[in-house]
């Protein structure tokens, strides 16, 4: 299977990342790891705006030209998450589980994708931050570099001249936080394993949702629908009353049946 110029070029830079700071490429190499991550960055940038006009667009129910801005978007950006969270959503609503299947699946691998940019970057940070600080300890100036460098976002320009306990602060400062995979990308998985008969795999979803959300109402309610399904009315009860108390508007006939 022949892959993307742009998933090449991610790979690369996961892979030359791991190279650079062990201390095997050369001055050059390392400037062209640089280069990399600056059209990694412009790449997603563009995605993104891409993203956001079709997310403009699903939510107006435009689901054809969503679709076709999604398929830009990560055609652009290939890890791009959200992305293929809304493309699984349109294929949802189409009826198209196994496609709507397939790109939750690879919106909750880019979450994880993500996650490894944003570890290097932030090992890159700290290690041109140890070497500005060497810099000024041995007296050097240095002329700007970035006060925050989150995953995919631009340096921004901090200051011309510091001093070393400005550097020590920010070696001291935690870089931006993993991405976590939200309780909506688990929610959406769950209904697709639904949808397709699935069910073991759909109460696993379900399960991750309430541990990211304890106030999932309708997580709660499709728990019951699995529950019942499965000939387990007390558990489908117990579900369902949850629901309600989160304030989902249960169905008065199914309770009943349930009771």
């Amino acid at each position: 299977m022949r892959l993307l110029k742009n998933q090449k070029s991610v790979i690369y830079f996961l892979v030359a990342m791991i190279f650079i700071f062990s201390g095997v490429l050369s001055g050059f190499e390392y400037r062209k790891i640089t280069s990399i991550r600056k059209d990694l960055i412009r790449k997603y940038q563009a995605a993104d705006k891409c993203f956001k006009r079709a997310k403009s667009k699903f939510h107006k129910g435009n689901y054809t030209k969503a679709e076709k801005d999604l398929t830009k978007c990560i055609n652009i950006f290939p890890i791009h998450a959200n992305g293929e969270y809304y493309l699984s959503l349109i294929y949802y609503k189409k009826n198209d589980y196994n496609q709507a299947l397939n790109h939750i699946e690879k919106a909750k691998a880019n979450i994880l994708h993500l996650n490894k940019l944003n570890a290097q970057f932030a090992q890159e940070r700290r290690v041109k931050l140890k070497e500005y600080q060497k810099d000024l300890n041995d007296g050097k100036y240095v002329s700007h570099f970035g006060e925050n460098n989150p995953c995919l976002v631009p340096l921004g320009e901090y200051f011309s001249r510091v001093q070393a306990t400005d550097v020590e602060l920010l070696l001291s400062t935690p870089g931006k936080s993993e991405y976590t995979t939200p309780a909506s990308y688990f929610f959406v998985h769950g209904n697709i394993f639904y949808k397709l008969k699935r069910y073991k795999e759909a109460v696993n979803q379900y399960v991750e949702v309430i541990k990211r959300n304890p106030r999932h109402a309708e997580a709660y309610n499709n728990l019951a629908n699995l529950c019942y399904l499965a000939r387990e009315n007390k558990k489908a009860l117990y579900f369902l009353n949850l629901a309600e108390a989160c304030g989902f508007k249960v169905d008065p006939q199914f309770k009943a049946i349930l009771e």
